[in-house]
């Protein structure tokens, strides 16, 4: 039995999940294919990105983009091919970031380098996120976003609640993180007082989906 049963309705549903490449963002990648659902697996590298489509689950689900989120610009264009690939993004898992190194810690980190991992983890995510939610208000549709950071090594690590990333980091561990945090009691909805509104709260140095909620009036 599906361990996201009854969370998804790959009918309606996708996904887009940046840094699919490897790690978290591979694992959760793979897990939505598996799921049944429709995915952009997008990475800077285009190997790592063949290589995590070819290893999924459902390879003829998944979709690749390859580019630098640190641009704007490139920011974009992810946008514009996830509309045309897959339809309205409902589900957004945001894991890219530049390689980083244990030197690159708070006191050590260089300015170039801090400036790049701001850029590809944080504006882009940023970036990404506002311009998803904003359709899927406009729509009036439910989704989730699930921000993952890990900008130096004085920072806690991208790591899921009770998960560990690197090649241990399965589809199958993946799919309990998804099940805790894609859960019918956290599925977001209206309320009254809410008109696309937005919240997350951290867990183990990552983010839950940030929920946009709207009123039914």
């Amino acid at each position: 039995m599906s361990l996201l049963n009854p969370l998804f309705d790959p009918a309606r549903e996708a996904a887009l999940v940046t840094g699919a490449g490897n790690g978290i963002g591979r694992a959760i990648a793979h897990a939505l294919v598996g799921e049944g659902m429709c995915t952009v697996f997008a990475d800077v590298r285009e190997d790592l990105v063949a290589a995590a489509v070819a290893a999924s689950p459902r390879p003829e689900l998944a979709v690749t983009w390859v580019g630098d989120l640190a641009s704007r610009g490139a920011c974009d264009d992810l946008l514009a091919a996830a509309q045309s690939t897959v339809g309205q993004v409902t589900h957004f898992v945001h894991s890219a970031a530049p390689q980083r190194h244990e030197a690159d810690h708070a006191l050590a980190v260089t300015t170039e380098t801090w400036e790049r991992m701001r850029a590809v983890n944080v504006d882009a995510g940023f970036h990404l996120a506002r311009e998803l939610a904003r359709q899927l208000i406009a729509a009036r549709q439910p989704g989730s976003f699930l921000m993952l950071t890990s900008l130096h090594a004085g920072t806690p690590r991208n790591l899921l609640q009770h998960s560990q990333s690197g090649p241990h980091y399965d589809g199958e561990g993946a799919g309990q993180d998804l099940r805790a945090l894609w859960n019918p009691g956290q599925r977001f909805g209206a309320g009254r007082d809410c008109r696309g509104r937005f919240r997350c709260r951290p867990v183990a140095g990552a983010l839950h989906p940030a929920r946009p909620t709207w009123s039914q009036r």
